[in-house]
């Protein structure tokens, strides 16, 4: 054993010896005794079996995304025929996109809810905080499990869902001012809403001014279950005020971004002059304003419009004529736009096509407040 460490020794100082002696090696020992390029080799391989490992869930959700855009944008175009075809899970979309133009409003989210280590789909709408609700509210929430998308649950109006700061979810609903809901849940781990506390109302009798409240904690809200107990006005109160204190904005990414790339447009004196670029103008003349479009990716089919105002009926809505003046197959990289505008109504517009097909159109105008441009969509 004595003579197996002694050789072990030597031949350890030998090679020691011939290393420092090596004036021509490239490889820098770190402290961990590995080369740095060894490190990063490591890392990269860790990463990439890390994203190999990781799924795909834009391809996952791609096929619902797909249909809430499509919703959306039949909204927007007020295509009320598609919007009433069956879209399972998206019943709330629909609800929206039936009354309002949506693009900017609907989004969605993909995050791993209940820290099992999938991520589930949420599609929600923001909307503008008030006192009572200052969240983000849910319209859909899509898990995966066995290969397969299933719908957790789905939101309307009248019955709305905001998650909070804790990670759980508060519901209100209401179907008339003696019926009304408040409720908390939770995600477990095989996707399913759990209820913990539910708040109640519900007439006493046939009186409808004598309303009571309840309180249950399986989510039952009739008063005859026997989990069911009475409770006040100010109990019923506290509760939902507690909750709603804990409302959050959620980041979602706008539907509208999944349908197409965004395109920046803002006036040319208010942005950085950019050095790569391409450069349009409708008519010369020392009036042309200029205007800077930015693309937030590849967009296809960018045209620059010259419109026309054709028709506007009792409810204000205008009807536009069109002609394309420029066209550009793909647009990655900067358009300065040299424009006149003409008067209130708008002359200039652009359109681009949607991964889809569809032609997404724009007028373009300068605001007669502060000269700022303003677009608004088209069809």
């Amino acid at each position: 054993m004595k003579r197996t460490l002694s050789i072990f020794i030597i031949l350890t100082i030998i090679f020691a010896f011939c290393s420092c002696g090596n004036s021509n090696s490239q490889t820098d020992i770190t402290e961990s005794g590995l080369s740095d390029s060894v490190v990063e080799n490591q890392l990269s391989e860790g990463e990439a079996k890390e994203n190999a490992d990781t799924p795909d869930y834009n391809s996952i959700y791609g096929d619902k995304l797909d249909e809430t855009y499509k919703i959306v944008l039949a909204g927007a175009q007020k295509d009320h025929e598609y919007i009433e075809l069956e879209h399972e899970g998206l019943s709330g979309v629909c609800e929206g996109a039936n009354y309002s133009n949506l693009l900017d409003n609907v989004g969605y989210l993909i995050k791993d809810l209940n820290g099992d280590g999938i991520s589930e789909l949420i599609i929600a709408v923001s909307e503008e905080e008030t006192e009572y609700n200052s969240g983000t509210r849910i319209l859909s929430i899509f898990g995966y499990a066995d290969e397969k998308v299933t719908l957790i649950d789905e939101f309307r109006y009248r019955n709305s869902m905001y998650m909070l700061s804790d990670g759980k979810f508060y519901q209100i609903g209401s179907s008339g001012a003696a019926s009304s809901v408040y409720a908390l849940y939770s995600l477990s781990e095989n996707n399913e809403l759990k209820c913990e506390d539910m708040y109640f109302t519900a007439l006493k009798g046939e009186d409808y001014e004598d309303i009571g409240y309840y309180y249950n904690p399986n989510g039952n809200d009739y008063q005859a279950d026997p989990d069911t107990r009475e409770v006040t006005e100010s109990e019923f109160n506290d509760f939902s005020d507690k909750c709603s204190k804990k409302e959050i904005k959620l980041d979602i990414t706008p539907i509208s971004d999944w349908g197409y790339a965004e395109v920046e447009v803002c006036l040319l004196a208010d942005a950085e002059y950019p050095t790569d670029l391409e450069q349009f103008t409708t008519v010369d003349g020392n009036a042309a304003t200029r205007i800077l479009f930015t693309p937030k990716g590849e967009v296809n089919r960018l045209k620059i419009l010259e419109v026309a105002v054709e028709d506007v009926d009792d409810d204000g809505n205008v009807t536009y004529s069109f002609g394309t003046l420029k066209e550009y197959e793909t647009l990655s990289k900067p358009l300065i736009l040299n424009a006149v505008f003409y008067g209130d109504m708008p002359n200039n517009g652009f359109a681009f096509t949607d991964k889809f097909g569809n032609e997404i159109r724009f007028t373009l105008n300068l605001s007669g407040e502060d000269g700022s441009v303003v677009t608004e969509m088209f069809w």
